[in-house]
Order: structure tokens, then C-alpha cells, then sequence
């Protein structure tokens, strides 16, 4: 194409073509003669396009050719007197390698785009193979240059090893990848088309041994360097380089190499087979950004908060996941271990370490957060940040601040299930002695009159024997166990008949105040075991103040269902409930033992001041009754405690199942045959001498078995059953069952140390029956029957 850059060359070409129809007359005279007819003026100019080795060949604007020299005629073994000689679709049309490579020629032709083509073919029996390329003569011109440069041509081409050295040589030419072999003294010894084209020479100019690999890649030395320490092996890699043009284009390259030993010769050869990486770094850049910008939207919307950070722990970024679940907003370079609990800095600090150094090894690692005195919990999660140059980490942390409180409730809740199963079983055993002696001492009691010596030593038996009868219901209390009597109550009521008491037990240093919310809602629970709880929390308001001048505040208010379910906190009953706040301006609870108050015998106080069982009584009456006690306190800002009761709705109270309100009478006589069954064999016999004093026929039995043996005889004859809940063998629910069965309509009263409660979640429901807690007086126990 250079050849035709010479203005006045051209304009006599232009000149030509213009004037006349392209014809070549005779042989080269007769050509010569035709193109100076038609106003061609050759000049110097035409002798160096007439004497190209490159075959030139010129169309017009149907495709009829216009020009062509010398060196296509040869190229083609063409008669000279041929005029105009044949175009190249004409020649090579037919030939089943060239005809689809024409086409698009064709079609960059009449796009008025440059194009080339390699291409082979067989003529006169020799395999050829060119480059050709076109271009239009400029914008404007119809006009359209070829250029056919020849590679090679070889003899012999209908020999079938021929033929197949074709078909590779058309592969390897063709493919969309530039291949090269390269020996070790650095000279090229084989390029195809396309790293020909690449470098920007001919294959004969790639293949003179003049160019080396130095002249070629920007580095060569990578792909020798990776396999000096194994001269002798077949090597194979990937490597990117740069192929730098004659024309200074950089071309960037993905290199699959193999290094291979070559015996002939004595000496190792490059295999090289290359793909651009042009288009691809385009679409990649393009890619990246879209990436990116996902990245970023990603990085923002993550529900989990992540920190970049440095190999110091300096913060590099911060997404918006983090301030929203932890409530700290970082700058570019704040250090992130001033956040973080002293308890877990060392171990944070070697972990960020570790991983800008790949070394990370292990799992998460719980820790805590602070921000402005506030406590988080975070399962943190680190990971190196392996893209980057500057050794940097990303943190990833996990808020269980939430999760942490369930698992200290649950164990909490495990450990009151755990005491309070022992403490239970321990009330049960003791209720069963009290039940015996509290009973003796009122048949003693009924025999002697109050004149009498020994009714004030008999009297304080019972005394002493009721006491210990408090003492265990607050062991039940505690295991959830005691046996309630909930009353609709209205809590404002309760504290206003408190308050003076709550004042004397308070002392004159310490400031009472109330504050009752309007309106506020009626509850249902047992008004005896809620005040203890109101009582017990402000005699600890008064001994963590040890003295000093201080202010107690009781304050109620309702919280409504949508207030509750604002607040999150999975504890919150559900629904409309009434908050009572005991709050002091003591010393506050240490972090330290605020999450062990409510444990059962956890307490600070000295030897002999505390038995630990006050908080963990209240935790357990509050959350029988179906609500929640929560605590909040910092060192030096005093202690609150909100209790939360669900409110009660005003409805129609039906009696619950089998249960009447007795009438007190004062006549406890009767007649009747009652089944009294009891494994105790004290409290069966005071029970027994009991009832038979107040004209009831008593058939005892010291358990399921017996009492079954004698319902076999006498059903007919029993009008009551009374038995104990818990026995060996059979509970008392599943023997009336089976009573029942036997005799309908038999009605019973149970007796036990446990709760109700728990009696009516047996698997063998009981109708028509009575309940009485142990300890029980002669006359509960003739009331009830």
C-alpha cells in the first residue's frame, strides 16, 4: 500500500481509471500501451508498482478490475495478453479454503473497511499461500486496492502428506491465536499469520533469523527463567507479556508456553501459543466497573457489618451495616481495637496480624464492643483480603448481643430448672413432715383447753411448725412449684397499702417516692408473693445503700402490646402489660455479678446477711405468674429493676376445673365413707384419726395397690377418695383414672407438696377433684371434704 502513497502516482492511477477501461493490450507492450492510452503516466511510479514482488490488483466499483501488475500476473500464472486478467474471486472462488476469506473481503470491501486474509490454495499442482489484504483508495473513490502477499509455495501438493501439512498449516493460521516457536538462543523460528501480524511483519521478514525474542516480547525472559531448575524436563506454563509492534503498539498477551528439549539439534525451543488480551481487558475494564460498583452496593447492603483493615488494625472502611447494628461510625484510619473489649485486644491484634500475613488459622472469635459505655456482643469473623497489595483484612462481625441474652436466659433458665427440681423435690419431703406435725398439734390442740400447761408449749410446736411451713413455700416459690391463689388485683391498690411498711423498712436516710401511671391495668396474680417481691427488692435498694442517704422510686405505667413489641426484647410477654420500676441511686451493680443476680444462692453480701435465695424467689414468682423481671445498672448510677405483668382482661371468670369455693361452716362434721391413700404413714394416720373424729368411715391405704385391692370390694360403698399426687409405682391421677373407670361419679381431693400446676399437666386428666396443699390443718382438711 505504500507504493500508492506518491500524489502525483496517484493522480495519474486516478487518471487511468478514469479515462480508459482497464485493459491490458498484448503482452507487456500491448499493457503498458493500454494503461498510457488511458491516461496512466507510469513515472517511477509505475515501474515500482509494475515491479512489487507483492501481486497489486486494483477493482472498481462493481468489482471488474481496473488494474493489476506485473507481479499478479506472475502470482497467479497469468498470460500477460490476458486483458484485463481475471480478479481474485474469479482464481480462487472455487477453492474450498478461500471462498468463505473472499467473502468477507467482499463484505469489508463494500463496508469501505480494510481487511486482510490469509489464505492457501493448490495452482498448477503447487501449494500457495498468501496474505491479502484491501482497502478502499480513499473516503470518497470507489476505488479498492488488493495486495497479495505471497508466504510460500510448495511442490508436489497432491501428495496426501502434503495435503495434510496444508490442512494443519490452514489451522494454524487461522486460529484466533497467535502461535510462534522461539529456540534458546532467542531467534524466531516460526510464526503464523496472526503473530505475524501482531509484530507488524511479514512472515518472511518474522522468519529471516534476524528477529529475536527480545525484539518481540517486552520480557522474554519469564517464560526461560521459570524452568532453569529443570533443564532437562518438559516444561509448561502460562505467562502474560506485552508483544511490542515495529509500530510501537503495545499488545498485551496470555502466553501458554512449553519448553522442550530439542535432541536434533542439541539445544531447548519455546513453544508458544498466545491469545490477546485486548478485547478481553476491555471487556474486563468494563466488567471490573460493573463489579465494582455491584461490589459496592453489596458491601453497603450486607446484613452483617464489615471493617476493612489494615495489617494494624486501622480502619480503611466501613459499611453502613456495622454503624446500624452497632452504633459506631468509623473514619479512614480510627483504630478499631479501641473499640474492642481490653479482654480481647491481644487476640484480635495477633488474628489481624496472622491474616495480612496468609497466616490465619481457627474459626470466629466472640468478642465485645463499646461505644460510648454501651456493651455489644459480635462473633467476629477475619479473613485476608487476598486481592489486595497493601496486606489488608476484612472484618466481619456478627451482632449477638441478642442471641448472647437468650444463651445467658436459657442458662439461667436451665440452672433455676436444675435447683429448682431439688429444691422442689426437698419442699415436697418436708411438707409431707409438717403436714404430720402441724396436723398432731391441732388433735393435741382440740384435747386440751387453752388454761391448760401444755396448750402454750403444743401451740408453739404448731407456731414453729407453720413457720417452717413459709419457709418452704418460699422453696417453691423459687422452683415455680408453690401452689398460687391469683386474685384480679389492682396493682396502684397494692403499693398504696405498701407504703408505709416499705417506708419502716426503709429507714429516715432513705427518700420514697411513688408514681402511679394513669389508668392503669388490673392484673391477676397472688397478691401475697407479689408484695414480697416488691418488699425484697427495696430491702436490697436499702442495704446496697448501705446507710447513706439515698432515694427509692416506684413508678407503674402500661405498656401497650405495640410499645412491648417496639422495645424487642424477646422476654416481654406478649401483649398489653403493667411495668412496676424499683429503681435506686445506690452504688449499681458491677458487670461482673449483674448476670448472676437472679442465680439461686448467688449473693454479695457478708457471711450470715444473705441466704442468695431473694432474687432468684422474686425471678421465680414473677415468671409463674406470666411475666418477666429485667434489670438494668451501671457502677455508680444505681440499680432499676422493671418487673412485667401481663394485664388481665375483664371477662367472665369460669370456674376451672372441678374447683368450688367453699363456704366456711362451722359445723366440719360429716358422715361417709372415704378411700384415704397415702404412702406417708404419718400423715396418713393424722389425716385418718382426722376425719374420723368428725364422723367420716375411713378405709386407709398406704398406696395405688392397696387402694385398688379394696375398690375391688367395696367400691359400692365409697363415696370419696382422697389421695396423694406423687407415689411409688402409680400417681394419684392415673389411680383415680382407673377408679373412675370402675366406679363413675366417685369425686376426689388430692393432696400434695408440689404445685397444682403441676398435677394438672399430668398425661391422665382427673374430673370432678379438689386440690389441698401440704402442709394442711385438721380443719382445711375437714373443710374440704
Amino acid at each position: 500500500m505504500g507504493l500508492l502513497s506518491d500524489q502525483k502516482g496517484v493522480a495519474g492511477l486516478r487518471g487511468l481509471l478514469k479515462g480508459g477501461a482497464g485493459r491490458i493490450l498484448g503482452k507487456d507492450t500491448a499493457r503498458r500501451e493500454h494503461f498510457r492510452l488511458a491516461g496512466f503516466d507510469y513515472g517511477v511510479l509505475a515501474e515500482l508498482v509494475d515491479n512489487s514482488q507483492d501481486a497489486i490488483l486494483i477493482t472498481g466499483e462493481a468489482g471488474e478490475v481496473c488494474y493489476a501488475n506485473v507481479g499478479y500476473y506472475q502470482q497467479f500464472d497469468i498470460d500477460q495478453s490476458v486483458v484485463p486478467p481475471p480478479a481474485l474471486s474469479t482464481i480462487l472462488g472455487r477453492q474450498d479454503n478461500c471462498s468463505d476469506r473472499l467473502f468477507r473481503l467482499q463484505k469489508a470491501i463494500a463496508a469501505r473497511q480494510p481487511a486482510k486474509e490469509v489464505m492457501s490454495f493448490v495452482q498448477a499442482d503447487k501449494l500457495h499461500r498468501v496474505a491479502v489484504s484491501v482497502a478502499p483508495v480513499s473516503s470518497t473513490s470507489p476505488l479498492c486496492v488488493w495486495r497479495i502477499q505471497r508466504y510460500y509455495r510448495t511442490e508436489n501438493s497432491a501428495s496426501p502428506e502434503l495435503q495434510k501439512f496444508k490442512q494443519i498449516l490452514e489451522v494454524i493460521d487461522t486460529a484466533p491465536l497467535g502461535i510462534g516457536i522461539v529456540s534458546e538462543t532467542g531467534v524466531v523460528e516460526f510464526a503464523n499469520a496472526i503473530f505475524a501480524d501482531w509484530v507488524g511483519l511479514s512472515p518472511e521478514e518474522i522468519l529471516s533469523g534476524k528477529v529475536t525474542s527480545t525484539d518481540i516480547f517486552e520480557d522474554s525472559s519469564a517464560f526461560w527463567s521459570s524452568s532453569e531448575e529443570e533443564r532437562d524436563l518438559t516444561y509448561t506454563g502460562i505467562e502474560r507479556t506485552i508483544i511490542v509492534s515495529v509500530n510501537g503498539e503495545r499488545i498485551p498477551i496470555s502466553a501458554l508456553y512449553r519448553i522442550r528439549e530439542d535432541t536434533d539439534r542439541g539445544i531447548r525451543t519455546l513453544q508458544l501459543v498466545m491469545r490477546d488480551l485486548r478485547v478481553q481487558l476491555s471487556a474486563d475494564l468494563t466488567q471490573l466497573r460493573e463489579v465494582e460498583a455491584r461490589f459496592l452496593r453489596l458491601f453497603d447492603i450486607a446484613p452483617v457489618g464489615i471493617v476493612i483493615v489494615d495489617q494494624h488494625g486501622s480502619v480503611v472502611e466501613s459499611n453502613s451495616a456495622f454503624f446500624k447494628n452497632f452504633g459506631m461510625l468509623f473514619s479512614s484510619g480510627d483504630d478499631f481495637l479501641s473499640i474492642v473489649d481490653e479482654t480481647y485486644v491481644a487476640e484480635v491484634r495477633q488474628r489481624i496480624a496472622d491474616a495480612a500475613r496468609q497466616q490465619l488459622t481457627g474459626q470466629h472469635v466472640d468478642i465485645e464492643l463499646h461505644n460510648r459505655g454501651e456493651a455489644r456482643s459480635a462473633q467476629l469473623y477475619i479473613s485476608p483480603l487476598r486481592e489486595s497489595g497493601d496486606a489488608s483484612v476484612v472484618l466481619y462481625l456478627i451482632d449477638t448481643t441478642e442471641q448472647r441474652n437468650l444463651e445467658l436466659q436459657f442458662s439461667q433458665s436451665q440452672k433455676m430448672q436444675a435447683v429448682g427440681q431439688l429444691a422442689g423435690g426437698i419442699a415436697h419431703d418436708f411438707n409431707n413432715l409438717l403436714t404430720a406435725i402441724i396436723g398432731y398439734s391441732d388433735l393435741l390442740l382440740s384435747r386440751h383447753d387453752a388454761g391448760d400447761p401444755s396448750f402454750s408449749d403444743i401451740h408453739q410446736i404448731k407456731q414453729n411448725a407453720n413457720r417452717a411451713a413459709n419457709l418452704v413455700r418460699q422453696l417453691l416459690a423459687f422452683s415455680r412449684q408453690q401452689t398460687l391463689q391469683p386474685a384480679v388485683i389492682s396493682i396502684t391498690d397494692m403499693l398504696a397499702e405498701l407504703h408505709n411498711l416499705l417506708r419502716r423498712l426503709l429507714g429516715q436516710h432513705i427518700e420514697l417516692t411513688m408514681t402511679h401511671g394513669r389508668n392503669l391495668g388490673q392484673v391477676k396474680a397472688d397478691q401475697g408473693q407479689l408484695e414480697n417481691v416488691i418488699i425484697n427488692l427495696a430491702v436490697n435498694a436499702r442495704d446496697a445503700l448501705a446507710g447513706n442517704k439515698g432515694r427509692l422510686s416506684i413508678r407503674t405505667a402500661n405498656i401497650s402490646a405495640e410499645q412491648a413489641q417496639s422495645l424487642d426484647h424477646s422476654w416481654m410477654p406478649s401483649g398489653d402489660c403493667v411495668m412496676i420500676e424499683v429503681a435506686d441511686d445506690g452504688p449499681g451493680i458491677p458487670k461482673a455479678v449483674i448476670g448472676k443476680i437472679f442465680e439461686p444462692f448467688f449473693t454479695t453480701k457478708e457471711v450470715g446477711k444473705g441466704t442468695g435465695l431473694g432474687l432468684s424467689t422474686a425471678y421465680g414468682i414473677i415468671k409463674q405468674q406470666g411475666g418477666n423481671i429485667h434489670v438494668r445498672s451501671e457502677v455508680g448510677e444505681g440499680a432499676t429493676f422493671r418487673i412485667y405483668l401481663p394485664v388481665y382482661a375483664e371477662e367472665e371468670v369460669q370456674t376451672e376445673n372441678g374447683e368450688v369455693q367453699l363456704e366456711a361452716s362451722a359445723d366440719l362434721t360429716g358422715n361417709g365413707v372415704i378411700l384415704l391413700v397415702e404412702d406417708e404413714d404419718p400423715v396418713r394416720a393424722f389425716a385418718s384419726r382426722a376425719l374420723s373424729g368428725k364422723g367420716y368411715t375411713v378405709l386407709e391405704a398406704d398406696g395405688p395397690d392397696q387402694a385398688l385391692e379394696i375398690v375391688e370390694t367395696r367400691a359400692d360403698e365409697i363415696d370419696l377418695v382422697i389421695s396423694d399426687v406423687v407415689m411409688p409405682g402409680m400417681d394419684g391421677a392415673r389411680l383415680m383414672k382407673i377408679i373412675q373407670q370402675k366406679s363413675p361419679g366417685i369425686r376426689a381431693i388430692f393432696i400434695s407438696g408440689y404445685a397444682e400446676n403441676a398435677f394438672r399437666d399430668s398425661d391422665e386428666p382427673v374430673e370432678d377433684y379438689l386440690f389441698l396443699p401440704k402442709p394442711f390443718t385438721l380443719k382445711q382438711l375437714a373443710a374440704r371434704v
